[in-house]
């Protein structure tokens, strides 16, 4: 369950704020690395998982020494079998193409390894610099199907279709603090009571975005 108090108060996006939520529910241990990872570790997903991981960061407009810098289009420089945990979150949704990416995380990863990761669906085109893709489930589901993973999990974030509309005007009504936070109230209540007459769980209809797992 989401904590409303940091979906209500929160300054981040209620898609990450969702995305944290799941993240944070994941115990990692070992050599880990996160792809699209910031200088600053608390903006960094890793920095929300629970367990002992250690982790490599990588971003491919980093300039920082410490931050390994890789275009994910291309073979990239890591051995196979390298790591035990790869976090993937808002990413794939810049690059042109996801089928050398997953390939090269799945090359990258040890048996029975496994990757972590997010994208949006429902959401405003973001550029870093270029935004190109939004996946749905089933989508995710087969590319990591035809490269071979197992245990994969496809998690929709949201609540319903209400929420989703608000989520891509939250970069123009956050700057209203108060209206912002009664819109926000009023948009979960209106999903609340839709699925409750519709008896079905629209989160997987209008889903912000897609939280995902899968094992090497």
């Amino acid at each position: 369950m989401i904590n409303f108090i940091k979906l209500f108060f929160s300054n981040r996006s209620i898609l990450r704020i969702f995305q944290i939520n799941e993240i944070s529910k994941c115990y990692l241990s070992g050599n880990s690395i996160e792809f699209g990872a910031h200088e600053d570790k608390e903006k960094n997903f890793s920095f929300f998982a629970k367990g002992d991981a250690k982790y490599q960061l990588s971003n491919i407009n980093s300039d920082n020494k410490n931050i390994l810098n890789f275009d994910l289009t291309k073979k990239i420089n890591i051995e196979n079998d390298t790591y035990e945990n790869v976090l993937i979150f808002n990413v794939l949704e810049h690059l042109s193409n996801i089928e050398i990416p997953l390939k090269e995380i799945h090359r990258i990863l040890k048996i029975n390894g496994n990757v972590f990761g997010s994208t949006p669906f429902l959401y405003r085109i973001h550029g870093a610099p270029d935004d190109y893709l939004r996946f749905t489930e089933s989508y995710l589901c087969n590319q990591f199907k035809l490269l071979g993973y197992k245990d994969i999990k496809i998690i929709p974030l949201g609540y319903g279709p209400f929420l989703s509309s608000f989520s891509l005007l939250r970069g123009v009504l956050k700057y209203i603090p108060i209206f912002y936070q009664l819109m926000l109230l009023m948009v979960v209540f209106l999903d609340f009571i839709l699925t409750k007459l519709m008896k079905k769980n629209l989160k997987n209809i209008y889903p912000i975005g897609y939280f995902f797992s899968a094992k090497k």
